[in-house]
């Protein structure tokens, strides 16, 4: 037996654009229609800052994405993050331009540490963690023994003393340790409403713990 059309609508009676969109059809004014969502947008990993274990959760890592500032870096488990992301958390390659601005903040903290009126034994130093990885193939504290532990940061030559006119100085004495932290450091943001949103900056730092002697 053939089918009834009596009750089919005519095809050129449907809207497919507001089908697609999921708005109401004709025949359907009075029924709520739920909207449809489309998909987030993709974010791209520039870099993982740390790793951290949390309790229930597990490991979390801190993303810092391509295009955000470091504010807006979040704290995300491992099943949110792509193979290729997880490789690189001991990066096999850092940057030309980013190896030598670490060497160069290192060497200006190192000098401050040989001022003559300078006393202590420890000093901060900001630091870019994934970095820190590169180098020295750890994200925990190190000792560094001798010059040839800092030989992936282009350092310069005179980097570890400090002389004076006369030739007479101090020198940072081997060994002494590396120390990598995370502070995050609250601040306040004014919003384009007029309110007042907090957010964490996420500051890498990495303690050197030295001992220096005169020459």
């Amino acid at each position: 037996m053939a089918a009834s059309h009596h009750n089919l609508r005519p095809k050129s009676d449907i809207n497919w654009r507001k089908l697609c969109f999921g708005e109401p059809l004709p025949h359907q004014k009075k029924r709520a229609i739920e909207q449809r969502h489309t998909l987030p947008e993709t974010y791209h990993i520039e870099r993982i800052i740390i790793k951290k274990s949390v309790p229930v959760q597990g490991l979390l890592y801190l993303v810092k994405w391509e295009g955000f500032h470091e504010d807006d870096s979040t704290w995300e488990p491992q099943s949110h993050l792509d193979a290729e992301s997880m490789s690189n958390f001991f990066p096999a390659f850092i940057s030309v331009d980013r190896l030598n601005s670490a060497a160069r903040l290192f060497e200006d903290v190192i000098q401050q540490r040989l001022r003559p009126n300078n006393r202590t034994e420890s000093t901060n130093l900001r630091f870019d963690l994934d970095v820190y990885r590169y180098c020295f193939n750890t994200d925990e504290s190190i000792r560094i023994d001798s010059v040839d532990s800092l030989k992936k940061l282009p350092l310069s030559n005179g980097w570890n003393y400090k002389l004076n006119k006369q030739g007479y100085g101090h020198i940072i004495t081997f060994p002494f340790r590396l120390r990598p932290k995370l502070q995050m450091r609250k601040i306040f943001l004014r919003k384009d409403d007029g309110s007042v949103e907090t957010k964490y900056r996420p500051i890498e730092i990495v303690k050197i713990i030295s001992a220096s002697e005169s020459f």
